[in-house]
């Protein structure tokens, strides 16, 4: 009986020695201690304010490794603030992230928010903050008019630019945009395309967004705000990601209405640009580093047109995912802009593009 015991002491004393070493001698406890010390260092999110003309000021917020390089993440839609969802994808231990809100996006009216808003003044408000940063050179990104916008600034400023990551490109020619408003959208969906039309008379002889601009610029704002939500739908039907991610969840009808008026402003004014200006003026960035992802299926950004922009860079790396892509927040998709990254800070050879 006495040896039974004696046994039983043994034991548990053997595992409570084995569980201890585990602990002290943890194979993983340097590592893990390593993403401790990593996230306590990393600092909290800079935001600030940057004075961009007389009455207009633009807020920013810089995260991620203060002495990383720097990334500039441009908005997808013009009006739209860029979702954490697509903020968040480059790794903050690296890089330096850069972000800010463009005008017409959180403003108060509707005068306000059209106010010298236009394409111009986004590209000179992108060398302002660079500057009010001081920083001479960056990599920048962007999907949809974000891409546009990114070989914009890097058309009229390529010695600034280190490289660029581009998804759902978008080149902002009359073409693209009537596919938006109809052609291609309403082939692909045409019951959302239905619905918005079929809100304006019948026998109207204006254009689809010119009476969507005119519905969201009336004094009726209870009229306003139906038509804003009659163009988010559309919008997220023509963009949908399958899994649940809406860019426009969280919002409140304010900013539901801001995106809706200054994305079609932009698109009745055909984005303040000549037509086929990007395209036009592609050599001055030919030697830039770039990444360029499109999804297969993606009905506002097809992959013809990042072809056609992959095609005019030589450096450049293509990759076409399979599926509808517009969004880079699913797996693959987000794996494809970090890998793009990686290519284009020297960093990754991208076998298989």
């Amino acid at each position: 009986m006495e040896g039974w015991y004696m046994r039983r002491v043994f034991f548990i004393l053997l595992t409570l020695v084995f569980i201890l070493s585990f602990f002290f001698l943890d194979p993983f406890r340097n590592e893990k201690h390593l993403q401790r010390s990593r996230k306590l260092k990393q600092p909290a999110p800079v935001t600030g304010t940057v004075d961009v003309s007389g009455s207009e000021s633009l807020q920013y917020c810089v995260s991620g490794n203060p002495g990383g390089e720097p990334v500039l993440v441009l908005q997808t839609d013009p009006g739209l603030a860029l979702p954490p969802a697509v903020s968040g994808l480059f790794d903050r231990d690296k890089f330096r992230i850069i972000t800010f809100l463009q005008r017409g996006t959180g403003m108060g009216s509707t005068e306000r928010a059209l106010a010298g808003n236009n394409t111009p003044a986004c590209i000179d408000d992108i060398e302002r903050l660079l500057d009010h940063l001081n920083i001479n050179k960056v990599y920048v990104a962007g999907g949809f008019w974000g891409a546009g916008l990114a070989l914009l600034f890097a058309q009229d400023n390529p010695g600034r630019v280190r490289g660029m990551v581009l998804w759902s490109c978008f080149t902002c020619t009359p073409q693209e945009i009537q596919n938006i408003y109809g052609g291609r959208a309403a082939s692909f969906f045409p019951g959302a395309y239905a619905e918005l039309k079929n809100a304006f008379p019948s026998d109207s002889s204006a254009s689809l967004e010119q009476a969507m601009l005119t519905g969201l610029t009336q004094k009726n704002l209870q009229q306003r705000d139906i038509y804003a939500g009659l163009w988010a739908a559309y919008w997220n039907k023509l963009t949908h990601v399958p899994g649940g991610f809406d860019p426009l969840a969280g919002l409140d009808r304010a900013a539901v209405y801001r995106f809706a008026l200054v994305e079609n402003y932009y698109m009745k004014n055909r984005f303040f640009l000549q037509p086929g200006v990007i395209m036009d003026r592609m050599s001055r960035i030919a030697d830039i580093p770039a990444a360029i992802i499109s999804g297969r299926y993606d009905v506002v950004s097809p992959p013809a047109t990042a072809a056609a922009v992959h095609a005019a860079m030589p450096g450049s790396k293509l990759i076409i995912l399979d599926g509808k892509s517009f969004w880079p927040v699913s797996g693959p998709f987000k794996e494809a802009v970090n890998r793009g990254m990686g290519f284009v800070c020297g960093n990754e050879e991208a076998e298989g593009w």
